[in-house]
């Protein structure tokens, strides 16, 4: 139906788009939901142009309408040579009622509104909603799940800490992570879900993906189950990677960069079914999980050889595990406490 659409503009411009905007055809709202679901690759593309809809369709207030509309008039008759006579409707219907014109006259109605809206201080600065926001923090060793108002929900692995506001009523559905998080987002191309943790935000419409986010740790990680989702840095939005299912998007923070590959599932999301599962896994992965998952501390007592462990465990006794993985790897272990050491046998 509309296979031939590339940009924000031509998403903008095509009549059975904005149907599925305004939710006023079943058959276009159908369509453009599998459509976004098929084309993760374009969801920039789709976004960027919802905002440029959410700029025709505002309410001003008549004087002001009347003034902006005499301007859109102006513009599109000097550019496009066509004199157009506007019958006394809001700007919401500016495109419905114009939809013969061509597509460039369509494009710079959105480009001149939009410079209308973001320059205008009474538009441009209007005040956010105030939100009661929500702090829950998951004990040590335990994982926890979290229901969002909008039917959202959140996975927190040990020790990890979402902040969310008790209901969703600002344009965008933000929510903060400090630890580690697996979200299945409810899908509602009109809020877009925000996952910020720390220097990192994740945008997505609907999806299923794992957010690690660890104080004190150098690399933050968002890994994609279904969908897609948008990162981007705080500290450059324009810098941005578009992720598939089964890629995953690390940043480092000594270079302020971000790189992408690709994931184990069951590694990367087996924590929050209760199983730990390792794949290659030097030391310092190890003691990291023990850590995270059941508040270990896994400690080398004395100078260990390179480690390569590989294996799965389900809800299991993580003294069982060291032990299993000490077997398997060649080594002793003594606990101490929340202190697990390690050392190799001698031979």
């Amino acid at each position: 139906m509309e296979e031939n659409l590339h940009t924000a503009e031509e998403f903008a411009s095509s009549e059975s788009f904005i149907s599925y905007y305004l939710k006023s055809d079943k058959a276009a709202i159908a369509y453009w939901e599998k459509w976004i679901s098929l084309h993760p690759e374009k969801i920039d593309e789709i976004l960027t142009a919802e905002r440029m809809l959410d700029v025709l369709h505002l309410r001003l207030p008549q004087q002001e309408r009347e003034q902006e509309r005499k301007r859109l008039s102006d513009y599109i008759s000097q550019t496009t040579q066509q004199p157009l006579h506007l019958q006394e409707k809001p700007v919401e219907r500016l495109f419905m009622r114009y939809r013969g014109m061509q597509i460039a006259a369509a494009i710079i109605m959105i480009v001149s509104a939009s410079i209308i809206y973001f320059s205008s201080p009474k538009l441009g600065n209007k005040q956010q909603p105030d939100l009661e926001w929500i702090s829950f923090t998951s004990p040590k060793s335990k994982r926890s799940t979290i229901h969002l108002s909008d039917g959202s929900a959140v996975t927190l692995n040990s020790g990890s800490t979402l902040r969310y506001p008790k209901s969703f009523i600002a344009k965008n559905r933000l929510v903060k992570l400090s630890g580690q998080g697996f979200f299945e987002v409810k899908h509602d191309h009109a809020h877009p879900f925000i996952v910020s943790a720390g220097k990192v935000n994740t945008q997505v419409l609907g999806t299923a993906f794992t957010v690690s986010n660890y104080s004190g740790e150098p690399d933050i990680s968002v890994a994609l189950i279904r969908g897609s989702v948008k990162v981007t840095t705080t500290h450059n939005q324009l810098d941005s990677l578009l992720l598939k299912p089964g890629e995953r998007m690390t940043y480092s923070a000594a270079s302020g960069k971000m790189s992408k590959d690709e994931f184990d599932t069951a590694t990367e999301t087996g924590w929050k079914d209760g199983i730990t599962t390792f794949k290659g896994a030097d030391f310092k992965t190890i003691a990291r999980t023990f850590a995270r998952n059941y508040g270990l501390n896994v400690v080398a007592k004395g100078p260990l050889k390179k480690l390569c462990y590989t294996g799965s465990f389900t809800n299991d006794d993580p003294t069982r595990m060291i032990r299993i993985i000490c077997f398997s790897l060649n080594m002793t272990y003594e606990v101490n406490g929340n202190t697990i050491l390690l050392s190799p046998i001698k031979d």
